[in-house]
């Protein structure tokens, strides 16, 4: 699956899948293995919103970055570093109001 397919995949749910340089697991979608989050996905009244990782790692890290940007556009809510990123992933947050919650 290429990478777009991927992205868009996961923007519309998708729980489980790869590809080359992606993987998702669960509400994850993480780029080149489970150390770099790269999209967060929260559930919200609205339906998903997401949490990008906006840290510089390579060509294809940046590449995704800006297919992510592209796919979920407004649906992005916040932009974080990776030291945020890996600690949202270790929280299990799983919707907004839980993000807002947390952040009090």
């Amino acid at each position: 699956m290429k990478s777009e397919d991927l992205i868009n995949a996961f923007r519309n749910g998708l729980v489980k899948g790869t590809s080359n340089s992606m993987i998702i697991l669960d509400n994850i979608l993480f780029s080149y293995g489970s150390h770099f989050p790269l999209l967060i996905r929260l559930e919200s009244d609205e339906g998903y919103k997401f949490i990008l990782n906006y840290t510089r790692y390579s060509t294809t890290t940046s590449k995704q970055q800006t297919y992510c940007r592209r796919i979920c556009g407004d649906d992005i809510i916040s932009e974080k570093p990776l030291a945020d990123m890996m600690k949202l992933k270790n929280s299990n947050i799983k919707n907004v109001t839980e993000l807002v919650a947390d952040s009090l």
